[in-house]
């Protein structure tokens, strides 16, 4: 068994092929240090919930982020939620690193942003051999890159080589610990044409990557006839985008003050439950904004 899955992994290191993407619902969550005065009883219920809004897989989308969670103490509860999720039947896609600083370390000269990007794909994969030692084989459905790829800091020809170059090796190297699929997300705020957008995406789509698409409906950067122009330069997704990522919030006031609210419930509910536009994928933006999960915001 064990050699099987040894040899398996290896072949598909040796072929560069990224795993197909099954069909999967899943809901983003961010861990937060404050989410530990949440006790086992609730986490449960939190679980329970996802489970009957009819998604399947958690993504987790960092397991450190700056300083955060890199206590042992911290960790360690980090990880006992996450065994009891997987447990009650959630799929896990495990996300990373996060830099806080990561959109502001863009702002470099080439050579500066390849040795950053280069910190960076070091730092994921010494996380991601630690979280499955920690949760063991079998546990994790895939890895998530919390780097999220916009549409303004990557315009340049040069940093798009540079960029593809970062996926290309973080995709192998997580492969070489443990061959799942690996994700990444990207969003557009009308810097780049939906043509120049979509031809990113496409140049980036055999990297060894899934790429998920943030819809954007929850920024309100764009109007909707804007957002929809992206959206359908990306048509047919397959083979170039595995899912959108759907926005269950609003957000108020300027974007320099981040606060959103929740929709509301009846129209969550419709978006959960509508066909996918674009791949075989969905994925909802997140976990804090589900009815009844006050005491998670």
């Amino acid at each position: 068994m064990v050699m099987r899955y040894w040899f398996k992994g290896l072949l598909l290191i040796l072929l560069g092929i990224v795993l197909p993407a099954q069909a999967s619902q899943g809901i983003f969550y961010q861990p937060q240090l404050r989410d530990a005065t949440l006790g086992e009883l609730r986490w449960d219920e939190i679980v329970a919930q996802v489970k009957q809004e009819g998604f399947d897989t958690l993504v987790v989308q960092w397991t450190r982020y700056g300083d955060a969670f890199a206590k042992p103490e911290e960790s360690a509860w980090l990880a006992a939620r996450l065994k009891r999720a997987h447990a009650a039947g959630l799929k896990l896609v495990l996300g990373l690193y996060a830099d806080p600083a990561f959109f502001q370390r863009q702002d470099q000269s080439a050579g500066s942003l390849a040795r950053y990007l280069e910190q960076q794909e070091s730092h994921n994969h010494l996380l991601a051999e630690e979280w499955l030692n920690r949760l063991g084989e079998g546990s994790i459905a895939g890895w998530y890159l919390p780097a999220e790829l916009d549409d303004f800091n990557w315009r340049d020809p040069e940093r798009q080589v540079l960029l593809s170059r970062h996926l290309a090796s973080s995709a192998k190297a997580l492969r070489e610990v443990s061959p799942e699929p690996v994700y990444i997300s990207s969003f557009f705020t009308g810097k780049m044409s939906p043509q120049a957008y979509r031809d990113l995406l496409t140049r980036l789509s055999d990297k060894g990557v899934n790429l998920m698409v943030q819809d954007g409906s929850g920024t309100t950067v764009l109007s909707k006839p804007e957002r929809e122009l992206y959206l359908d330069a990306l048509s047919p997704c397959e083979g170039r985008v595995t899912g959108l990522i759907h926005e269950l919030f609003v957000q108020k006031g300027k974007r320099a003050s981040f606060h959103a609210e929740p929709l509301a419930e009846r129209q969550q509910r419709a978006l959960i439950v509508s066909p996918s536009s674009c791949g075989s994928q969905r994925w909802f933006f997140s976990l804090r904004y589900l009815p009844g999960m006050a005491d998670m915001r």
